[in-house]
Protein backbone atom coordinates (compact mmCIF):
# COMPACT_ATOMS: atom_id res chain seq x y z
CA UNK A 1 0.00 0.00 0.00
CA UNK A 2 1.40 3.53 -1.58
CA UNK A 3 1.33 6.32 1.27
CA UNK A 4 2.66 9.55 0.44
CA UNK A 5 3.20 12.19 3.26
CA UNK A 6 1.24 15.59 2.44
CA UNK A 7 2.64 18.91 2.92
CA UNK A 8 1.62 19.14 6.55
CA UNK A 9 2.86 15.81 7.65
CA UNK A 10 5.77 16.54 5.97
CA UNK A 11 6.29 19.46 8.60
CA UNK A 12 5.54 17.36 11.59
CA UNK A 13 7.58 14.16 10.88
CA UNK A 14 10.76 17.05 10.72
CA UNK A 15 9.87 18.91 13.82
CA UNK A 16 9.37 15.63 15.48
CA UNK A 17 12.39 13.85 14.36
CA UNK A 18 15.01 16.70 15.44
CA UNK A 19 13.16 16.90 19.07
CA UNK A 20 13.00 13.33 19.24
CA UNK A 21 16.76 12.72 18.62
CA UNK A 22 17.43 15.68 21.13
CA UNK A 23 15.68 14.74 23.80
CA UNK A 24 17.08 11.17 23.62
CA UNK A 25 20.74 12.19 23.96
CA UNK A 26 19.84 14.70 26.46
CA UNK A 27 18.43 12.11 28.33
CA UNK A 28 21.28 9.96 27.69
CA UNK A 29 20.13 7.53 25.74
CA UNK A 30 23.21 6.06 23.25
CA UNK A 31 22.83 7.11 20.02
CA UNK A 32 22.21 3.04 18.05
CA UNK A 33 22.16 4.58 14.92
CA UNK A 34 23.22 1.53 11.99
CA UNK A 35 24.74 2.42 8.71
CA UNK A 36 25.81 5.30 6.81
CA UNK A 37 23.04 7.96 7.08
CA UNK A 38 22.49 10.31 9.52
CA UNK A 39 21.07 10.19 12.79
CA UNK A 40 18.82 12.85 11.26
CA UNK A 41 17.91 11.40 8.46
CA UNK A 42 17.36 8.19 10.99
CA UNK A 43 14.67 9.55 12.74
CA UNK A 44 13.02 11.38 9.98
CA UNK A 45 12.78 7.99 8.05
CA UNK A 46 11.38 6.30 11.00
CA UNK A 47 8.67 9.02 12.08
CA UNK A 48 7.53 9.26 8.10
CA UNK A 49 7.28 5.48 8.55
CA UNK A 50 5.25 6.10 11.54
CA UNK A 51 3.06 8.74 10.65
CA UNK A 52 2.65 7.22 7.24
CA UNK A 53 1.04 4.04 9.27
CA UNK A 54 -1.09 5.88 11.34
CA UNK A 55 -2.66 7.49 8.40
CA UNK A 56 -3.32 4.10 6.23
CA UNK A 57 -4.91 2.61 9.89
CA UNK A 58 -6.82 6.04 10.55
CA UNK A 59 -5.27 6.42 14.01
CA UNK A 60 -3.19 9.81 15.68
CA UNK A 61 0.25 9.02 15.99
CA UNK A 62 1.56 9.69 18.93
CA UNK A 63 2.87 12.94 19.15
CA UNK A 64 4.46 12.88 23.14
CA UNK A 65 7.91 13.02 23.36
CA UNK A 66 9.23 10.80 26.21
CA UNK A 67 11.72 7.84 26.27
CA UNK A 68 10.52 5.02 23.97
CA UNK A 69 7.45 3.08 25.23
CA UNK A 70 8.52 -0.08 22.66
CA UNK A 71 5.76 0.85 20.22
CA UNK A 72 4.97 3.26 18.01
CA UNK A 73 1.12 2.94 17.38
CA UNK A 74 -1.93 1.82 19.15
CA UNK A 75 -4.90 0.57 16.92
CA UNK A 76 -8.19 -1.25 18.52
CA UNK A 77 -5.94 -1.68 21.28
CA UNK A 78 -3.11 -3.18 19.35
CA UNK A 79 0.23 -2.16 20.46
CA UNK A 80 2.63 -1.85 16.76
CA UNK A 81 6.53 -1.21 16.78
CA UNK A 82 7.00 0.22 13.06
CA UNK A 83 10.01 -0.22 11.28
CA UNK A 84 11.39 1.93 8.34
CA UNK A 85 13.66 1.06 5.84
CA UNK A 86 14.65 2.36 2.85
CA UNK A 87 15.48 -0.37 1.05
CA UNK A 88 12.65 -1.75 -1.60
CA UNK A 89 13.33 -5.16 0.02
CA UNK A 90 14.26 -4.29 3.02
CA UNK A 91 13.17 -6.95 5.91
CA UNK A 92 11.53 -6.55 9.29
CA UNK A 93 14.46 -6.55 11.40
CA UNK A 94 14.02 -6.25 15.46
CA UNK A 95 16.68 -6.37 17.76
CA UNK A 96 17.71 -9.41 20.09
CA UNK A 97 17.27 -7.43 23.08
CA UNK A 98 13.90 -6.04 22.05
CA UNK A 99 11.69 -5.33 24.83
CA UNK A 100 8.85 -7.64 23.56
CA UNK A 101 6.51 -7.44 26.43
CA UNK A 102 5.44 -3.92 24.97
CA UNK A 103 5.02 -4.77 21.61
CA UNK A 104 2.22 -6.92 19.72
CA UNK A 105 2.87 -6.22 16.26
CA UNK A 106 5.91 -5.53 14.11
CA UNK A 107 5.44 -3.51 11.22
CA UNK A 108 7.37 -2.93 8.28
CA UNK A 109 7.25 0.25 6.16
CA UNK A 110 10.06 0.81 3.31
CA UNK A 111 10.37 3.70 1.16
CA UNK A 112 12.39 7.62 1.53
CA UNK A 113 10.72 10.37 3.00
CA UNK A 114 8.18 11.54 2.08
CA UNK A 115 6.77 8.37 -0.22
CA UNK A 116 6.06 5.21 1.97
CA UNK A 117 5.08 1.71 1.15
CA UNK A 118 3.21 -0.52 3.91
CA UNK A 119 4.84 -4.43 3.20
CA UNK A 120 3.35 -5.96 6.04
CA UNK A 121 3.21 -7.37 9.83
CA UNK A 122 3.95 -9.55 11.69
CA UNK A 123 2.45 -10.64 15.30
CA UNK A 124 5.62 -10.87 17.84
CA UNK A 125 5.81 -14.52 18.36
CA UNK A 126 6.28 -14.54 14.40
CA UNK A 127 9.63 -12.58 14.39
CA UNK A 128 10.71 -13.34 17.71
CA UNK A 129 11.85 -16.50 17.03
CA UNK A 130 15.24 -18.72 17.29
CA UNK A 131 14.26 -19.31 13.57
CA UNK A 132 14.72 -15.62 12.92
CA UNK A 133 18.08 -14.77 14.52
CA UNK A 134 19.87 -13.75 11.55
CA UNK A 135 23.15 -11.30 10.95
CA UNK A 136 22.57 -8.48 8.25
CA UNK A 137 26.35 -7.69 8.77
CA UNK A 138 25.46 -5.27 11.88
CA UNK A 139 25.15 -7.95 14.48
CA UNK A 140 22.69 -11.01 15.14
CA UNK A 141 18.80 -10.15 15.30
CA UNK A 142 15.61 -11.12 14.26
CA UNK A 143 14.65 -11.06 10.53
CA UNK A 144 11.92 -11.61 8.28
CA UNK A 145 11.73 -11.47 4.54
CA UNK A 146 8.72 -9.97 3.09
CA UNK A 147 6.90 -12.93 1.43
CA UNK A 148 6.84 -13.69 5.79
CA UNK A 149 4.31 -10.97 6.20
CA UNK A 150 1.08 -10.23 6.63
CA UNK A 151 -0.83 -8.09 4.34
CA UNK A 152 -1.76 -4.97 6.42
CA UNK A 153 -5.55 -5.56 5.78
CA UNK A 154 -5.60 -8.61 8.28
CA UNK A 155 -5.33 -5.93 11.36
CA UNK A 156 -8.92 -4.75 9.86
CA UNK A 157 -10.92 -7.26 10.75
Amino acid sequence: MNVSLNFGEQVVCKTLAKQRYELARKNGRPDQQIGKQSSEQTDLEGIGGEIAASKVLNVYPSLILEPDSGWDIKYRGIKIDVKTTKYKTGKLVAKLNTRSEEVDVYLLVTGVFPDYIIRGFALKDELLSDKNINDLGHGPGYTLTQDKLRPIDELYT
